[in-house]
């Protein structure tokens, strides 16, 4: 998204990157929370306006090969 997007939310605002860590909270298949998983770099895609957020593709690509390393590493079913 290189030009503003309008927010699907408040439809008055527009997204604008915001670079960040993303976290998200790492379940295993009992819904028992195993930690926090932490990656860096994350362009998050916020309103100005309301402050939703929304990914792209290439950051929720991103945050999916973390996830895959993570639970390979850790051996957990995540």
């Amino acid at each position: 998204m290189n030009d503003k997007q309008p927010c699907f939310v408040c439809e008055d605002g527009h997204y604008e990157p915001v670079n960040q860590t993303y976290e998200a909270l790492v379940w295993d298949k009992n819904r028992s929370v195993l930690s926090t998983m932490k990656v860096p770099n994350i362009d998050v895609l916020t309103c100005g306006k309301c402050g939703d957020e929304v990914l792209d593709s290439e950051n929720s690509e991103k945050i999916d090969e973390a996830r895959q390393r993570y639970s390979y590493y850790c051996g957990k079913i995540i």
